[in-house]
């Protein structure tokens, strides 16, 4: 297996662990921080898959994704120095980031699909609404039209690792949707 399946495939187990355990909660904020921290460790991952394809737009909407993982992890925790240690390590990442890029001479993919920008759109929205409880109902709905739209482009790449977590998406957004019942 190569390095880029390697990170798809955490990318997808820590975020499938955050599906679950932010659709399988509505009262208890320790199980979303945790949530956010699987959602971080899966972006992270995500990244790193995208610098090794090239793949341009999946880096924007990922950095969005640990912006709003790290967002989430803010509001509930009310913990300033986390989430300043947080953005450092993002800092670092970044940095990291850019000599992989010059040590590998990574050429990038600037195609960027309509299905693709409006999935990206729906979900970086859901990503932000999530950390609010008033708002989280509205956040799965976004991300079950999201991820219909990403497991068809999953199909239509061949990305096996990514298609069973948008699939697994389904139910995980279906069941946050209905146990957030106004």
């Amino acid at each position: 297996m190569e390095a880029v399946s390697y990170f798809e495939l955490i990318g997808m187990v820590f975020s499938m662990i955050g599906a679950y355990l932010s659709s399988s909660t509505s009262k208890k904020d320790e199980k979303m921080i945790l949530a956010y921290a699987s959602f971080l460790v899966s972006n992270v991952a995500m990244y790193f898959m995208g610098i090794l394809e090239g793949m341009l737009p999946l880096l924007i909407q990922i950095v969005f994704f640990m912006f709003s993982a790290i967002n989430g992890i803010t509001v509930l925790t009310r913990n300033i120095i986390l989430s300043k240690t947080l953005y450092i390590l993002m800092a670092l990442i970044f940095v990291l980031s850019i000599y992989i890029i010059g040590l590998r001479d990574i050429e990038f993919k600037f195609h960027i699909s309509v299905i693709e920008s409006f999935a990206a759109i729906i979900a970086i929205i859901g990503s932000f609404l999530l950390a609010y409880k008033d708002y989280r109902r509205n956040a799965f709905l976004m991300f079950f039209v999201a991820d219909i739209l990403y497991a068809y482009i999953a199909y239509e790449r061949g990305l096996n690792f990514f298609l069973i977590q948008s699939v697994f998406f389904w139910f995980t957004s279906l069941r946050g949707y209905f146990k957030y019942r106004g």
